[in-house]
């Protein structure tokens, strides 16, 4: 699993697109951008799977709008 922190929406716009054009899907999520653990979100296609967490309020909601 390959985990990546996201501190801004613009991190998270750009991978939003890579996520998109390799068809990853929205897995799981957990926490919330406002808590100590920060939001966390898995994607995964195939076997390969992708861990964000982030503290931001705009991409945790633009995550959860995305339709992944």
């Amino acid at each position: 699993m390959i985990l990546k922190n996201i501190n801004q929406i613009d991190e998270w716009l750009t991978l939003k697109q890579f996520f998109l054009k390799n068809r990853y899907i929205l897995w799981q999520t957990q926490y919330g951008w406002d808590l100590p653990q920060g939001f966390i979100a898995r994607f995964q296609r195939k076997s390969n799977q992708v861990e964000i967490r982030m503290r931001s309020k705009q991409a945790a909601d633009d995550i959860m709008k995305s339709k992944l």
